[in-house]
Protein backbone atom coordinates (compact mmCIF):
# COMPACT_ATOMS: atom_id res chain seq x y z
CA UNK A 1 0.00 0.00 0.00
CA UNK A 2 1.74 3.45 -1.09
CA UNK A 3 1.65 6.95 1.04
CA UNK A 4 -0.77 7.85 -1.27
CA UNK A 5 -3.21 5.15 -0.91
CA UNK A 6 -2.83 5.53 3.19
CA UNK A 7 -3.65 9.77 2.94
CA UNK A 8 -6.41 8.94 0.81
CA UNK A 9 -7.85 6.42 3.27
CA UNK A 10 -7.14 9.16 6.44
CA UNK A 11 -8.76 11.65 4.04
CA UNK A 12 -12.02 9.27 3.66
CA UNK A 13 -11.71 8.06 7.64
CA UNK A 14 -11.33 11.28 8.80
CA UNK A 15 -13.62 13.52 6.90
CA UNK A 16 -16.21 10.93 7.69
CA UNK A 17 -15.46 11.18 11.65
CA UNK A 18 -15.66 15.17 11.57
CA UNK A 19 -19.07 16.06 9.35
CA UNK A 20 -20.92 13.05 11.39
CA UNK A 21 -20.81 10.20 13.49
CA UNK A 22 -22.82 8.67 15.79
CA UNK A 23 -20.49 9.00 19.24
CA UNK A 24 -21.74 11.82 20.62
CA UNK A 25 -25.76 10.43 19.91
CA UNK A 26 -24.84 7.03 21.92
CA UNK A 27 -22.81 8.44 24.64
CA UNK A 28 -25.58 11.37 25.27
CA UNK A 29 -28.37 12.08 23.13
CA UNK A 30 -30.48 8.43 24.03
CA UNK A 31 -33.16 10.97 25.70
CA UNK A 32 -34.17 12.18 22.09
CA UNK A 33 -34.25 16.17 23.72
CA UNK A 34 -33.61 19.47 21.91
CA UNK A 35 -30.33 18.58 21.17
CA UNK A 36 -26.89 17.13 22.93
CA UNK A 37 -25.37 20.02 24.24
CA UNK A 38 -21.18 20.17 23.68
CA UNK A 39 -20.92 20.71 27.53
CA UNK A 40 -22.75 17.43 27.88
CA UNK A 41 -20.96 15.62 25.34
CA UNK A 42 -17.77 15.98 27.26
CA UNK A 43 -14.52 16.36 25.57
CA UNK A 44 -13.43 13.24 23.28
CA UNK A 45 -14.94 13.99 20.18
CA UNK A 46 -13.44 17.42 20.14
CA UNK A 47 -10.19 15.69 20.96
CA UNK A 48 -10.42 13.26 18.33
CA UNK A 49 -11.50 16.31 16.09
CA UNK A 50 -8.07 17.92 17.00
CA UNK A 51 -5.81 14.87 16.52
CA UNK A 52 -7.24 14.61 12.88
CA UNK A 53 -6.91 18.24 11.98
CA UNK A 54 -3.09 18.02 13.97
CA UNK A 55 -2.71 15.09 11.51
CA UNK A 56 -3.37 17.23 8.57
CA UNK A 57 -1.33 19.89 9.47
CA UNK A 58 1.80 17.40 9.65
CA UNK A 59 1.05 15.43 6.33
CA UNK A 60 0.95 19.11 4.88
CA UNK A 61 4.28 20.63 6.12
CA UNK A 62 6.52 18.52 3.34
CA UNK A 63 4.60 20.44 1.15
CA UNK A 64 4.85 23.74 2.64
CA UNK A 65 6.13 25.85 -0.02
CA UNK A 66 3.32 24.82 -2.38
CA UNK A 67 0.55 25.36 0.37
CA UNK A 68 2.08 28.72 0.99
CA UNK A 69 2.10 29.44 -2.24
CA UNK A 70 -1.73 28.57 -3.21
CA UNK A 71 -2.48 30.35 0.18
CA UNK A 72 -1.05 33.87 -1.28
CA UNK A 73 -2.48 32.99 -4.48
CA UNK A 74 -6.10 32.65 -3.77
CA UNK A 75 -6.76 32.24 -0.43
CA UNK A 76 -4.96 34.98 1.80
CA UNK A 77 -8.08 36.82 3.02
CA UNK A 78 -9.70 33.97 4.77
CA UNK A 79 -6.37 32.93 6.21
CA UNK A 80 -5.81 36.75 7.67
CA UNK A 81 -9.98 36.59 9.09
CA UNK A 82 -8.66 33.46 10.88
CA UNK A 83 -5.80 34.97 12.09
CA UNK A 84 -7.95 37.63 13.46
CA UNK A 85 -10.03 35.27 14.77
CA UNK A 86 -6.91 33.67 16.91
CA UNK A 87 -6.20 37.54 17.84
CA UNK A 88 -9.48 37.84 19.68
CA UNK A 89 -8.29 36.03 22.12
CA UNK A 90 -6.83 39.68 23.10
CA UNK A 91 -10.22 41.37 23.53
CA UNK A 92 -12.12 38.70 24.10
CA UNK A 93 -14.29 38.90 27.47
CA UNK A 94 -13.61 34.85 28.36
CA UNK A 95 -9.90 34.60 26.44
CA UNK A 96 -9.48 30.29 27.36
CA UNK A 97 -12.48 29.68 25.22
CA UNK A 98 -11.83 32.24 22.48
CA UNK A 99 -8.25 30.29 22.45
CA UNK A 100 -9.99 27.04 22.96
CA UNK A 101 -12.59 27.25 19.87
CA UNK A 102 -9.92 29.48 18.09
CA UNK A 103 -7.47 26.12 17.46
CA UNK A 104 -10.30 24.16 16.52
CA UNK A 105 -11.21 26.67 13.68
CA UNK A 106 -7.52 27.13 12.89
CA UNK A 107 -7.08 23.22 12.92
CA UNK A 108 -10.45 22.96 10.44
CA UNK A 109 -8.99 25.31 7.83
CA UNK A 110 -5.95 23.34 8.39
CA UNK A 111 -7.95 20.48 7.36
CA UNK A 112 -9.54 22.00 4.32
CA UNK A 113 -6.39 23.56 3.09
CA UNK A 114 -4.22 20.26 3.51
CA UNK A 115 -7.82 18.42 1.25
CA UNK A 116 -7.77 21.00 -1.29
CA UNK A 117 -3.54 21.20 -1.77
CA UNK A 118 -2.65 18.17 -1.76
CA UNK A 119 -4.74 15.69 -3.54
CA UNK A 120 -5.58 16.72 -7.74
CA UNK A 121 -9.03 18.27 -8.12
CA UNK A 122 -10.53 14.63 -9.66
CA UNK A 123 -9.21 12.55 -6.22
CA UNK A 124 -11.28 15.54 -4.19
CA UNK A 125 -14.30 15.03 -5.90
CA UNK A 126 -13.61 10.94 -5.29
CA UNK A 127 -12.87 11.44 -1.71
CA UNK A 128 -16.43 13.82 -1.31
CA UNK A 129 -18.68 11.26 -3.22
CA UNK A 130 -17.29 8.12 -1.18
CA UNK A 131 -17.74 10.53 2.76
CA UNK A 132 -20.62 11.84 1.00
CA UNK A 133 -22.01 8.57 0.45
CA UNK A 134 -21.22 7.10 3.84
CA UNK A 135 -22.23 9.66 5.82
CA UNK A 136 -26.09 9.30 4.24
CA UNK A 137 -26.21 5.24 4.61
CA UNK A 138 -24.71 5.88 8.02
CA UNK A 139 -27.43 8.21 9.04
CA UNK A 140 -30.35 5.95 7.62
CA UNK A 141 -29.00 2.48 9.13
CA UNK A 142 -28.08 4.07 12.38
CA UNK A 143 -31.84 5.31 12.91
CA UNK A 144 -33.13 2.45 11.48
CA UNK A 145 -31.44 0.09 13.66
CA UNK A 146 -31.13 2.26 17.12
CA UNK A 147 -34.49 4.56 16.62
CA UNK A 148 -33.76 5.97 20.53
CA UNK A 149 -30.82 7.82 19.29
CA UNK A 150 -31.83 8.34 15.84
CA UNK A 151 -34.94 9.96 16.54
CA UNK A 152 -35.97 13.33 18.80
CA UNK A 153 -38.43 11.91 20.93
CA UNK A 154 -39.11 15.06 23.20
CA UNK A 155 -41.09 17.91 22.65
CA UNK A 156 -40.70 20.43 20.20
CA UNK A 157 -39.33 17.74 18.03
CA UNK A 158 -40.97 14.51 18.97
CA UNK A 159 -40.79 12.24 15.95
CA UNK A 160 -37.98 14.06 13.63
CA UNK A 161 -35.52 12.10 12.58
CA UNK A 162 -31.66 13.51 13.59
CA UNK A 163 -29.68 10.69 12.28
CA UNK A 164 -25.83 10.60 13.63
CA UNK A 165 -26.14 14.00 14.16
CA UNK A 166 -26.63 16.21 17.99
CA UNK A 167 -30.02 17.70 16.26
CA UNK A 168 -32.59 17.23 13.34
CA UNK A 169 -31.62 20.14 11.50
CA UNK A 170 -28.44 19.71 11.13
CA UNK A 171 -29.32 15.96 9.19
CA UNK A 172 -31.85 18.09 7.59
CA UNK A 173 -29.15 20.58 5.91
CA UNK A 174 -26.44 18.10 5.35
CA UNK A 175 -28.26 15.77 3.60
CA UNK A 176 -29.92 18.70 1.43
CA UNK A 177 -26.25 19.41 0.40
CA UNK A 178 -25.48 15.88 -0.34
CA UNK A 179 -28.66 15.29 -2.38
CA UNK A 180 -27.37 18.40 -4.64
CA UNK A 181 -23.77 17.11 -4.97
CA UNK A 182 -24.86 13.37 -5.87
CA UNK A 183 -27.21 15.06 -7.98
CA UNK A 184 -24.16 16.72 -10.09
CA UNK A 185 -22.69 13.51 -10.40
CA UNK A 186 -25.19 11.73 -11.59
CA UNK A 187 -25.95 14.62 -14.63
CA UNK A 188 -22.25 14.32 -14.82
CA UNK A 189 -19.64 12.09 -16.54
CA UNK A 190 -17.89 11.58 -13.39
CA UNK A 191 -19.47 8.85 -11.95
CA UNK A 192 -20.41 7.96 -15.32
CA UNK A 193 -20.07 3.68 -14.05
CA UNK A 194 -21.96 4.31 -10.71
CA UNK A 195 -24.91 6.54 -11.74
CA UNK A 196 -26.83 3.53 -9.80
CA UNK A 197 -25.53 4.88 -6.02
CA UNK A 198 -25.65 8.82 -7.02
CA UNK A 199 -29.42 8.38 -7.62
CA UNK A 200 -29.41 6.09 -4.40
CA UNK A 201 -27.91 8.67 -2.84
CA UNK A 202 -30.13 10.99 -4.19
CA UNK A 203 -33.12 9.02 -2.85
CA UNK A 204 -32.21 8.18 0.52
CA UNK A 205 -30.44 12.33 1.22
CA UNK A 206 -34.10 14.08 0.43
CA UNK A 207 -36.00 10.93 2.38
CA UNK A 208 -33.92 11.92 5.10
CA UNK A 209 -34.11 15.55 4.80
CA UNK A 210 -37.78 14.90 4.46
CA UNK A 211 -37.43 12.68 8.09
CA UNK A 212 -35.86 15.18 9.70
CA UNK A 213 -38.62 17.89 9.67
CA UNK A 214 -36.05 20.61 8.68
CA UNK A 215 -37.71 23.58 6.66
CA UNK A 216 -34.65 24.79 6.16
CA UNK A 217 -33.11 21.84 4.77
CA UNK A 218 -36.77 20.94 2.45
CA UNK A 219 -36.08 24.19 0.79
CA UNK A 220 -32.68 24.32 0.54
CA UNK A 221 -33.33 20.99 -1.34
CA UNK A 222 -35.45 22.62 -4.04
CA UNK A 223 -33.31 25.99 -4.40
CA UNK A 224 -30.03 23.36 -5.04
CA UNK A 225 -31.71 21.30 -7.06
CA UNK A 226 -33.17 24.35 -9.41
CA UNK A 227 -29.86 25.93 -9.46
CA UNK A 228 -28.28 22.72 -10.72
CA UNK A 229 -30.53 22.92 -14.07
CA UNK A 230 -30.34 26.70 -14.14
CA UNK A 231 -26.35 25.99 -14.74
CA UNK A 232 -27.08 23.46 -17.37
CA UNK A 233 -29.37 25.31 -19.67
CA UNK A 234 -26.64 26.54 -21.39
CA UNK A 235 -22.82 26.73 -21.34
CA UNK A 236 -22.00 30.09 -19.60
CA UNK A 237 -19.75 32.36 -21.37
CA UNK A 238 -17.56 34.81 -19.53
CA UNK A 239 -19.21 38.13 -21.36
CA UNK A 240 -22.78 37.21 -20.26
CA UNK A 241 -21.50 36.63 -16.28
CA UNK A 242 -22.69 40.42 -15.62
CA UNK A 243 -25.80 39.49 -17.09
CA UNK A 244 -26.02 36.87 -15.08
CA UNK A 245 -25.18 38.53 -11.49
CA UNK A 246 -27.43 41.18 -12.45
CA UNK A 247 -29.85 38.72 -13.42
CA UNK A 248 -29.74 36.53 -9.76
CA UNK A 249 -29.70 40.30 -7.94
CA UNK A 250 -32.88 40.97 -9.01
CA UNK A 251 -34.51 37.35 -8.81
CA UNK A 252 -32.94 37.37 -4.94
CA UNK A 253 -34.93 41.20 -4.04
CA UNK A 254 -37.76 39.88 -6.18
CA UNK A 255 -38.20 36.94 -3.63
CA UNK A 256 -37.37 39.01 -0.63
CA UNK A 257 -40.06 41.19 -1.26
CA UNK A 258 -42.52 38.66 -2.02
CA UNK A 259 -41.74 37.05 0.99
CA UNK A 260 -42.14 40.53 3.02
CA UNK A 261 -45.78 40.71 1.44
CA UNK A 262 -46.99 37.41 2.14
CA UNK A 263 -44.90 36.48 5.22
CA UNK A 264 -48.02 34.95 7.11
CA UNK A 265 -48.87 32.98 4.31
CA UNK A 266 -45.38 31.36 3.89
CA UNK A 267 -44.92 30.92 7.35
CA UNK A 268 -48.62 29.55 8.00
CA UNK A 269 -47.30 26.98 5.15
CA UNK A 270 -43.86 25.93 6.59
CA UNK A 271 -45.76 25.32 10.57
CA UNK A 272 -43.94 28.74 11.78
CA UNK A 273 -44.99 31.26 13.41
CA UNK A 274 -44.93 35.24 11.86
CA UNK A 275 -41.55 35.34 14.85
CA UNK A 276 -39.70 32.95 12.88
CA UNK A 277 -39.66 30.66 16.27
CA UNK A 278 -38.92 34.59 18.52
CA UNK A 279 -35.77 35.21 16.05
CA UNK A 280 -36.78 38.39 14.81
CA UNK A 281 -36.62 39.76 18.72
CA UNK A 282 -33.50 37.94 19.30
CA UNK A 283 -31.95 39.60 15.86
CA UNK A 284 -32.71 43.26 17.16
CA UNK A 285 -31.55 42.49 20.35
CA UNK A 286 -28.02 41.36 19.27
CA UNK A 287 -27.95 44.35 16.63
CA UNK A 288 -27.81 46.49 19.82
CA UNK A 289 -25.10 44.56 21.26
CA UNK A 290 -23.04 44.86 18.28
CA UNK A 291 -23.39 48.81 18.22
CA UNK A 292 -21.72 48.76 21.72
CA UNK A 293 -18.47 46.93 20.01
CA UNK A 294 -18.63 47.53 16.19
CA UNK A 295 -15.90 47.35 15.65
CA UNK A 296 -13.86 44.12 16.78
CA UNK A 297 -16.39 42.70 18.42
CA UNK A 298 -16.59 40.50 21.97
CA UNK A 299 -14.00 37.97 20.96
CA UNK A 300 -14.66 34.44 18.95
CA UNK A 301 -17.51 32.19 20.62
CA UNK A 302 -17.05 34.33 23.41
CA UNK A 303 -20.33 36.49 24.18
CA UNK A 304 -22.77 33.61 24.95
CA UNK A 305 -19.97 31.99 28.16
CA UNK A 306 -20.55 35.28 29.87
CA UNK A 307 -22.01 34.42 33.12
CA UNK A 308 -24.67 36.59 35.61
CA UNK A 309 -27.49 37.76 35.31
CA UNK A 310 -25.99 41.40 34.88
CA UNK A 311 -23.92 39.81 31.39
CA UNK A 312 -24.76 40.56 27.66
CA UNK A 313 -26.46 37.46 27.27
CA UNK A 314 -28.80 37.59 30.24
CA UNK A 315 -29.88 40.71 29.17
CA UNK A 316 -30.80 39.06 25.49
CA UNK A 317 -32.51 36.12 27.22
CA UNK A 318 -34.90 38.76 29.60
CA UNK A 319 -35.81 40.85 26.31
CA UNK A 320 -36.92 37.59 24.00
CA UNK A 321 -38.44 35.36 27.12
CA UNK A 322 -35.64 32.38 26.20
CA UNK A 323 -31.85 31.38 26.56
CA UNK A 324 -31.16 31.54 23.24
CA UNK A 325 -27.50 29.45 22.56
CA UNK A 326 -26.26 32.07 19.91
CA UNK A 327 -27.44 34.19 17.34
CA UNK A 328 -29.57 31.97 15.11
CA UNK A 329 -27.93 33.92 12.20
CA UNK A 330 -24.53 33.21 10.68
CA UNK A 331 -23.69 37.01 9.93
CA UNK A 332 -24.77 38.17 13.38
CA UNK A 333 -22.61 35.37 14.65
CA UNK A 334 -19.34 37.11 12.81
CA UNK A 335 -20.39 40.40 14.12
CA UNK A 336 -20.48 39.75 17.62
CA UNK A 337 -17.22 37.62 17.43
CA UNK A 338 -15.41 39.99 15.16
CA UNK A 339 -17.09 42.89 14.71
CA UNK A 340 -17.67 45.33 10.99
CA UNK A 341 -13.90 44.20 10.34
CA UNK A 342 -14.04 40.15 10.72
CA UNK A 343 -17.64 40.77 8.69
CA UNK A 344 -16.25 42.86 6.45
CA UNK A 345 -13.06 40.45 5.46
CA UNK A 346 -16.04 37.49 5.64
CA UNK A 347 -18.14 39.38 3.00
CA UNK A 348 -15.23 40.18 0.92
CA UNK A 349 -13.78 36.47 0.58
CA UNK A 350 -17.73 35.43 -0.11
CA UNK A 351 -17.96 38.26 -3.07
CA UNK A 352 -14.70 36.58 -4.34
CA UNK A 353 -15.41 32.79 -4.29
CA UNK A 354 -18.61 33.79 -6.16
CA UNK A 355 -17.43 35.44 -8.91
CA UNK A 356 -14.78 32.68 -9.05
CA UNK A 357 -17.28 30.23 -9.45
CA UNK A 358 -18.92 31.64 -11.63
CA UNK A 359 -16.41 32.01 -14.21
CA UNK A 360 -15.63 28.20 -13.06
CA UNK A 361 -19.25 27.62 -14.12
CA UNK A 362 -18.18 29.37 -17.63
CA UNK A 363 -15.45 28.33 -18.67
CA UNK A 364 -15.55 24.65 -17.77
CA UNK A 365 -17.76 22.30 -19.79
CA UNK A 366 -17.91 19.41 -17.11
CA UNK A 367 -21.23 19.52 -14.54
CA UNK A 368 -18.84 19.31 -11.38
CA UNK A 369 -17.74 22.90 -12.01
CA UNK A 370 -21.05 23.62 -10.79
CA UNK A 371 -20.23 21.84 -7.09
CA UNK A 372 -18.12 25.42 -5.38
CA UNK A 373 -21.19 27.59 -6.78
CA UNK A 374 -23.48 25.63 -5.03
CA UNK A 375 -21.71 24.83 -1.69
CA UNK A 376 -21.53 28.38 -1.29
CA UNK A 377 -25.51 28.86 -2.08
CA UNK A 378 -26.07 26.30 0.31
CA UNK A 379 -23.42 27.92 3.19
CA UNK A 380 -26.07 31.26 2.52
CA UNK A 381 -29.59 28.82 3.20
CA UNK A 382 -28.05 26.66 5.94
CA UNK A 383 -26.80 30.82 7.74
CA UNK A 384 -29.76 32.25 7.47
CA UNK A 385 -32.08 31.25 10.70
CA UNK A 386 -28.70 28.89 12.35
CA UNK A 387 -25.10 29.46 12.71
CA UNK A 388 -22.48 26.93 10.80
CA UNK A 389 -20.00 28.87 9.72
CA UNK A 390 -16.80 28.85 11.65
CA UNK A 391 -15.78 25.40 13.83
CA UNK A 392 -15.34 22.02 13.33
CA UNK A 393 -17.88 21.62 10.66
CA UNK A 394 -18.34 20.75 6.75
CA UNK A 395 -19.56 24.26 6.44
CA UNK A 396 -16.43 26.13 7.72
CA UNK A 397 -13.82 23.08 6.17
CA UNK A 398 -16.08 23.64 2.38
CA UNK A 399 -15.68 27.35 2.80
CA UNK A 400 -11.94 27.16 3.18
CA UNK A 401 -11.87 24.56 0.08
CA UNK A 402 -13.82 26.51 -2.23
CA UNK A 403 -11.09 29.18 -1.99
CA UNK A 404 -8.31 26.76 -3.43
CA UNK A 405 -10.55 25.13 -6.64
CA UNK A 406 -9.10 26.27 -9.47
CA UNK A 407 -11.20 27.83 -12.08
CA UNK A 408 -9.66 25.82 -14.96
CA UNK A 409 -10.15 22.17 -13.78
CA UNK A 410 -8.05 20.22 -15.80
CA UNK A 411 -8.03 17.03 -13.74
CA UNK A 412 -11.53 16.05 -14.38
CA UNK A 413 -11.65 14.05 -17.28
CA UNK A 414 -14.48 14.73 -19.50
CA UNK A 415 -16.80 12.59 -21.81
CA UNK A 416 -14.71 10.13 -25.00
CA UNK A 417 -16.81 12.43 -27.62
CA UNK A 418 -16.41 16.19 -25.52
CA UNK A 419 -13.07 17.13 -27.63
CA UNK A 420 -14.86 15.94 -30.96
CA UNK A 421 -18.00 17.59 -30.43
CA UNK A 422 -16.23 20.78 -28.85
CA UNK A 423 -14.02 21.38 -32.23
CA UNK A 424 -17.46 20.85 -34.68
CA UNK A 425 -19.34 23.46 -32.22
CA UNK A 426 -16.09 26.23 -32.77
CA UNK A 427 -15.83 25.03 -36.41
CA UNK A 428 -19.04 25.75 -36.70
CA UNK A 429 -19.34 28.78 -34.73
CA UNK A 430 -15.92 30.12 -37.02
CA UNK A 431 -16.00 28.44 -40.33
CA UNK A 432 -12.49 30.18 -40.92
CA UNK A 433 -10.49 28.70 -38.24
CA UNK A 434 -8.86 25.81 -39.12
CA UNK A 435 -9.33 22.06 -37.72
CA UNK A 436 -6.49 19.92 -35.83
Amino acid sequence: MTFQTLETWFMILSMWFIIGNPMNVILYGESGGQEVSADAAGSLEPNIVLALYMTSLVLMLPRLGQVLYRILKGNALIWLMIIMLLASTAWSDVPDITLRRGLIAFGAACYGTYFATCFPFQKQMQIMATVFFASTMTSLIFTILLPKYGIMSMPPHIGAWRGVYIHKQHLGTQMSLMSAFFLILWKSEFWREKKGLALLSIVVSIFLVLASKSSTGFISVILLATCIHIFQWRRFRPDILAFIMITVILVIGSIAIYLAENAAVIVGFLGKDLTLSGRDQLWSAILQMVNQRPWFGYGYEAFWYVTGQSSRPALIWNMIGWDAPHAHNGLLEILLALGWVGAGLFLTTFVINIWRSLQRIAINPSTTSFCSMIFLIYIVLTNITEKNFFGSNLTWILYVWIGFVPIVQTRIQPSPNYDIIHQLESNSQNPHKSSI
